[in-house]
């Protein structure tokens, strides 16, 4: 069975709660990943993850 992958901020409590209680309800397989928030990341950690070239190239 495929694992449904579910993104969500820590701090997003009770959203994170509704998609667990729905997805339990249907009985689906997941997994919640804990989102990173970008607003805190610093400049040097943005500059250090992201490549433009890269993203270009992907994204055209």
């Amino acid at each position: 069975m495929i694992q449904i992958r579910v993104i969500s901020l820590q701090k997003a409590l009770e959203r994170r709660l509704n998609v667990q209680k729905h997805l339990e309800h249907l009985d689906l397989n997941y997994r919640i990943i804990d989102a990173v928030d970008g607003k805190l990341l610093t400049n040097y950690e943005i500059n250090h993850i992201y490549d433009k070239v890269s993203a270009q190239s992907i994204r055209g």
